[in-house]
């Protein structure tokens, strides 16, 4: 399995770029000599280098280890409230309104992970408040950045999607991507989350994974009925060149992988109606159509996610109030705490955690509460990078660390950072009082190699206590 997976990811990452050559004459004559029924011209995106184009396409291969933890159960085939499949379905149409907010540009970064999902969350936003003229404008930056993407190589669309699940987002506002110049942050997000104020997603679930054989269009369709979703695509060098009709690949060779917003079909045209992350000024108008049948011979939907509205209640965030300390060489354990002040019944935590080390194998680290003797969360995991430089632990993620670790390393990362899983589940701590002092021990087993734990804090899922609870009175 991790030769497949290592060829696999060296295969779509080393993917030849013959962008050079190809001009949107020889894509017009292409589309002529094979019949199709979409144009081609002068594009924002088809004047750029060809390596300007690989970096719009930075969807990462995902894991099936991954995919089969948040698979959809078997019969999720027909719309979920019973009826048939209508002929056509667009959310920007759907009973006389538009429910999907405008395009956006991802500019030269591969960042369209985050965008596919932003762009999905926002949609998601607008219908379940029921109100299509929402003015909503969420950042991909702060959600990228902060959950473990790379602007030169992309990011897992699974990550993008658990990242909304344990940390949120912010208003666009908050952490503009405009003027971002790719540098990532070295520190928590915590600072620009309001408490109780971030955007989040209860879970998200696979719709599509991989090569279904038979009918794929109905879990998509189900699916799409619900929300708009998260659908992969392979890029081709004629794609750049899209001005509009109904999109399959007919020249030239692989720029890259990428992620779009599904947002309806029509069957009478054959298509799959998508918005993209490439701006106004490419496709019709940053969106596109695209062959149902044949998925425009370009592997559409080879994995394809869909994210399920908040239920739980609001985040809330309490950092450690220590400065970066050192991690005892050898036996020894370092002990920090942070106080959970003012909340009441916690549903689900997410632990947050900055840790500086040569040697990540040799580091365990143990989270408690007043209540609870602790949950071994990091026990020794570690591979060829030091550090776990901005990692959040949730029961719920849908990556272990070892598949971090292994991932990570494949593409070449150079760190571990994003969502995972803890080692141990962390939801004993849920079950006593909540509020009071948390602590967290990490210890270095091994001499010969020292590190620092930078910072490390909580996040609850929770309502605050009123003034007649007795949390509210001794810890607010």
């Amino acid at each position: 399995m991790k030769k497949f997976l290592l060829g696999l990811c060296l295969l779509v990452i080393s993917s030849p770029v013959i962008g050079s050559a190809l001009t949107v004459q020889e894509v017009q004559k292409a589309i002529q000599m094979k019949g199709k029924s979409w144009t081609a011209g002068e594009t924002s995106v088809s004047r750029l280098s060809p390596e300007r184009k690989k970096r719009l396409c930075g969807a990462l291969p995902e894991p099936p280890s991954v995919r089969s933890r948040k698979a959809t159960p078997k019969g999720y085939m027909v719309p979920r409230d019973g009826r048939s499949f209508p002929s056509s379905w667009d959310w920007r149409n759907k009973d006389g309104h538009n429910w999907v907010t405008p395009i956006r540009d991802q500019l030269s970064f591969n960042t369209c992970t985050a965008f596919s999902t932003i762009a999905c969350l926002e949609s998601i936003m607008k219908i379940e408040s029921g109100n299509p003229g929402l003015d909503v404008d969420l950042s991909e930056r702060f959600v990228f950045a902060f959950g473990g993407g790379k602007p030169d190589k992309g990011w897992w669309a699974s990550q993008v999607a658990d990242f909304l699940m344990a940390v949120g987002t912010v208003s666009e506002s908050d952490c503009p991507y405009a003027g971002w110049d790719g540098t990532l942050p070295t520190d928590s997000p915590a600072k620009y989350l309001p408490d109780g104020g971030a955007y989040l997603i209860e879970n998200w679930e696979v719709i599509s994974d991989s090569y279904v054989i038979g009918d794929y269009e109905s879990p998509l369709k189900s699916a799409v009925m619900q929300s708009p979703i998260m659908c992969w695509m392979d890029v081709y060098e004629d794609f750049p060149t899209y001005t509009g009709g109904v999109y399959s690949t007919v020249t030239g060779g692989s720029v890259g992988t990428h992620m779009v917003a599904l947002l309806g079909w029509d069957d009478a045209q054959d298509c799959w109606i998508c918005k993209n992350s490439w701006g106004e000024w490419w496709g019709e108008g940053g969106f596109f159509r695209l062959k149902k049948s044949t998925r425009g011979n370009c592997n559409f939907s080879m994995y394809t996610y869909r994210m399920l509205p908040r239920t739980s209640p609001p985040l809330y965030y309490f950092r450690n109030a220590d400065d970066a300390r050192g991690i005892p060489d050898g036996t020894s354990s370092l002990s920090s705490a942070c106080v959970a002040r003012g909340i009441a019944s916690p549903v689900d935590v997410t632990l947050e955690l900055f840790i500086n080390h040569p040697r990540t194998q040799d580091v365990q680290a143990r989270l408690l509460t007043p209540w609870d003797g602790g949950v071994l969360v990091l026990d020794r995991e570690g591979g060829s990078y030091p550090n776990f430089d901005g990692i959040f632990l949730n029961d719920r993620c849908s990556w272990s660390i070892p598949d971090m670790i292994e991932q990570s390393e494949y593409v070449g990362l150079g760190s571990y950072r994003g969502c995972m899983r803890p080692d141990n589940s962390m939801g004993t701590l849920l079950l006593t009082p909540p509020f009071g002092e948390w602590t967290l021990k990490v210890e270095d087993g091994v001499v010969g190699q020292a590190g620092m734990l930078d910072s490390w804090g909580v996040y609850l899922a929770t309502t605050q206590a009123t003034a007649a609870n007795p949390s509210w009175v001794t810890y607010y």
